[in-house]
């Protein structure tokens, strides 16, 4: 989270309509933590699909409760968002993790963060 991006160039570009406008609806002070929160749920759903860039990034889109900031929804009309769960984890100040999980109907999971080998150290 500490690279030198225009987050409103990218979530204009990549964002769809509905997340970005309501980053650019964000105190500015907010915005950037809030781009990247949007931008890890948005590559861990592409990557969790096995698809990578080939899911246009404003084919789908994630929302946050007014009245609950760590709830998330996921709305798509390409895949069933009733299938799937985030989690988010924030190691550090500089870095954001976000896992999506689709539900297989066989087993709960869990996820549980570790501490992590010193990669994520500064």
């Amino acid at each position: 989270m500490n690279r030198k991006t225009s987050h409103d160039e990218l979530a204009r570009r990549f964002f769809a309509p509905a997340e970005y406008d309501y980053l650019r609806n964000l105190p500015p002070h907010l915005q950037r933590e809030a781009f990247f929160r949007i931008w890890t749920l948005k590559e861990a759903y592409i990557k969790a699909e096995g698809k990578g860039l080939s899911i246009p990034l404003a084919s789908f889109s994630f929302r946050f409760s007014a009245d609950n900031p760590a709830q998330v929804t996921f709305e798509s009309n390409e895949s069933n968002p009733d299938q799937w769960s985030f989690f988010e984890f924030q190691p550090g100040p500089d870095h954001r993790i976000a896992v999506g999980a689709r539900h297989t109907g066989y087993a709960a999971f869990d996820i549980e963060p570790l501490d992590a080998f010193p990669l994520l150290q500064s």
